[in-house]
């Protein structure tokens, strides 16, 4: 019986579509390639014609089409999967249910990418939100009815690897990539108003001259062994985020037991809950959660994100979606 069912999953043909194997785009396609048939492509532009000749290709010989993220690689997916009769599921991470114009920032804000957006979320088979604070954003942008067609589906985290070290220094990390989404800016006021303390922040684009501060210590993009380390050694960990998904790297920190402080937005409040600090992006009130979060137990934060994300539950929910799209 298992033998069977584990055969009928893997002739389920997925085309997987990405635009950067980011760490949880990998962790989808691993999940998906223990269970069905999937070939996976790269597009990153669409200024050669053949990427989307190829794209048509790779949706004529699948059952399903996965994509990260409801961009123009789902624009063309969504498209093509329609003409064709396939089905398509689209992961939204943040970016691609926002419209937050005072920064620029969101699909949404750009409407030429609404127009591609909105096609996409109506015609799409099914829409996977790594937080239901992006499904509701989802609804209030397009106005389009499609609740029915809206899954939550958190990432997941290894545990096992994101784990504490054996000592905390009095260390306050962030990181990031967009200086003024993630509140780079809230950071260095921070860090102003506490030279006594050591800051990090790693992995910032772009130019970060504004944002220099004699105690803190930039370190540009790494990757996870390392980053690993540092998660390990703060005490703290900072995100005073304008908008988020699920936010990764909150995730990953507080699995090694630092103690958030965090913007009260989307994902950032699902994560922390009771297990750190949830602020207004207000200085006064951040040190005073600096303060407390100094005394904080490192291990209930660890053992929350252990409780709601782990990485088995996104992949029993995967294999069900899919699977469930062919029952209809």
């Amino acid at each position: 019986m298992v033998t069977a069912m584990s055969n009928k999953r893997r002739n389920i043909r997925i085309l997987f579509v990405y635009y950067r194997l980011s760490s949880f785009v990998r962790c989808d396609l691993e999940i998906l390639k223990r269970y069905f048939d999937v070939k996976s492509l790269q597009v990153q532009t669409f200024r050669n014609p053949m990427n989307i000749l190829r794209l048509f290709v790779g949706v004529l010989h699948a059952d399903l089409a996965y994509t990260w993220f409801a961009g123009t690689n789902a624009f063309f997916i969504v498209l093509f999967s329609r003409l064709l009769r396939k089905k398509s599921i689209v992961v939204v991470g943040g970016y691609d249910a926002a419209y937050v114009p005072e920064i620029n920032y969101g699909i949404f804000v750009n409407r030429w990418r609404r127009v591609l957006v909105r096609f996409v979320y109506k015609h799409v088979d099914l829409i996977l939100v790594v937080d239901s604070s992006l499904k509701n954003e989802i609804l209030e942008n397009t106005r389009l009815k499609i609740e029915d067609r809206i899954r939550v589906v958190p990432t997941g985290y290894d545990y096992n690897f994101w784990r504490p070290g054996s000592k905390k220094e009095d260390i306050i990390l962030t990181v990031g990539n967009k200086p003024l989404v993630k509140g780079l800016d809230t950071f260095c006021k921070l860090a102003k108003e506490l030279p006594e303390k050591n800051f990090i922040a790693i992995g910032f684009e772009g130019k970060l001259d504004e944002y220099m501060v004699d105690n803190i210590k930039f370190i540009p993009f790494i990757p996870q062994n390392q980053l690993l380390k540092y998660y390990q050694k703060a005490k703290i960990f900072c995100l005073f985020s304008r908008h988020e998904g699920l936010p990764n790297v909150l995730c990953e920190a507080m699995l090694c037991e630092c103690v958030p402080i965090g913007t009260k937005v989307n994902g950032i409040i699902t994560a922390i809950g009771d297990a750190g600090f949830l602020v207004n992006r207000d200085i006064k009130e951040i040190k005073d959660a600096v303060e407390k979060a100094m005394v904080f137990d490192g291990r209930k934060c660890r053992e929350r994100i252990k409780r709601l994300f782990p990485l088995e539950k996104r992949r029993k929910e995967l294999v069900c979606h899919v699977n469930a799209l062919f029952k209809k």
